[in-house]
């Protein structure tokens, strides 16, 4: 069963080796493959080259002895080609690992997302390929005075549904109303989860935007499993180590490079984001320097510019004593972050406080102090 959009070479292919069952009034978008009678392959992968061969970040989950679930699915599958009676519209089995499945051919899938979010106790976690429904983001925004949420999204969630946004996005949205929100720069970062605390998963081939629950089919898995969110939970900090992923701040500094052909070998955080990545204070915007063949070439002034919302070129030689290219250029000064730029050392930024001795650099100063005792 497959959505009506398939590649014609492969409907050929298909019609030839199997019964393919084409749905046309809505997108089909489910993901999931049966084997046997027991068990269900699910996840967010789709079955083209770009997912299965690893150029996309996806999972898949297998699940076994699973007979009630595979005969729910077949079920509700059976419905989309064929006029019969519905009257399990959802499955639910309290001791199974997936206590329910809802379809949004039956369920409204928003709902249920909201009453989850809105049950939390302690934490959110939330790796999405697309968070643009500003219902949901304004729920998540409403508890985050009590909750933990962390959000990691793909880039799409910056560039798209911005007349919701006043002309400005759901990460920069996200991001000044005090969510921790980061981007994930991959070909495509296509996860669909929703961790909430310690014990549920929401897993499916839902995406959040509000067109996907408008005009799409699509499902929901939830998972009652302290084991599989803790290897999510595991995977949201090695995504964050391993690729380039960005807070709304270096993603906006990552842009301005890109703008403006700056290769990060030629650039260094500096300021006050450094005590933000050491989570000892929020830095309210990002100071950096270039080297001086970069500085001379995009003809910036030797004062501070502003370069953006909340990215700024600092003066020329703002370290006391060494120079912007010295500390760019020697790994003595600086270090790097995982997403390639520099920041610079936090005895660099020790020197500058010292040296300007305002009000709010003493207050800096006891702040590290305290994180060295």
């Amino acid at each position: 069963m497959v959505d009506y959009s398939m590649n014609k070479m492969f409907q050929n292919l298909f019609d030839n080796k199997c019964n393919l069952i084409y749905i046309k009034e809505k997108l089909f978008h489910h993901k999931t493959i049966l084997i046997d009678s027991d068990i269900v392959i699910t996840g967010s992968s789709n079955l083209h080259l770009n997912s299965v061969m690893g150029y996309d970040t996806e999972y898949i989950l297998k699940l076994e002895n699973q007979e009630n679930l595979v005969n729910y699915h077949k079920y509700i599958f059976k419905s989309y080609s064929e006029n019969i009676d519905i009257t399990n519209k959802q499955f639910s089995e309290e001791n199974n690992i997936v206590r329910n499945v809802w379809y949004s051919k039956y369920t409204d899938l928003m709902g249920k997302i909201l009453y989850y979010i809105n049950s939390a106790k302690k934490s959110i976690v939330i790796m999405h390929f697309w968070l643009t429904s500003k219902v949901i983001i304004d729920k998540l925004i409403e508890i985050s005075k009590n909750i933990d949420i962390k959000i990691l999204l793909d880039k799409r969630s910056f560039e798209r549904d911005r007349e919701q946004f006043n002309k400005s996005n759901a990460i920069e949205y996200l991001y000044t109303n005090n969510i921790d929100v980061k981007i994930i720069d991959t070909k495509l970062f296509h996860y669909k989860v929703i961790l909430i605390d310690n014990n549920i998963a929401l897993l499916g081939s839902q995406n959040l935007y509000d067109k996907s629950f408008k005009n799409h089919y699509e499902d929901i898995s939830l998972f009652n499993s302290e084991i599989l969110c803790t290897l999510f939970k595991s995977q949201y900090d090695w995504l964050l180590n391993n690729y380039k992923c960005y807070s709304y701040k270096e993603w906006e500094l990552n842009l301005f490079c890109d703008k403006n052909s700056i290769n990060k070998n030629g650039i260094c955080i500096v300021g006050s984001h450094l005590l933000e990545k050491l989570n000892i204070r929020k830095s309210n915007d990002i100071d950096f320097i270039l080297n001086t063949g970069e500085r001379n070439r995009l003809k910036l002034p030797k004062h501070n510019k502003t370069c953006g919302k909340h990215i700024e070129i600092v003066s020329y030689n703002w370290h006391p004593i060494i120079n912007d290219d010295e500390l760019i250029k020697n790994e003595n000064y600086h270090i790097f972050l995982p997403n390639g730029f520099k920041i610079c050392k936090l005895q660099m930024l020790i020197d500058k406080k010292i040296k300007h001795n305002r009000e709010k650099d003493k207050l800096d100063l006891k702040l590290i102090e305290n994180i060295n005792k």
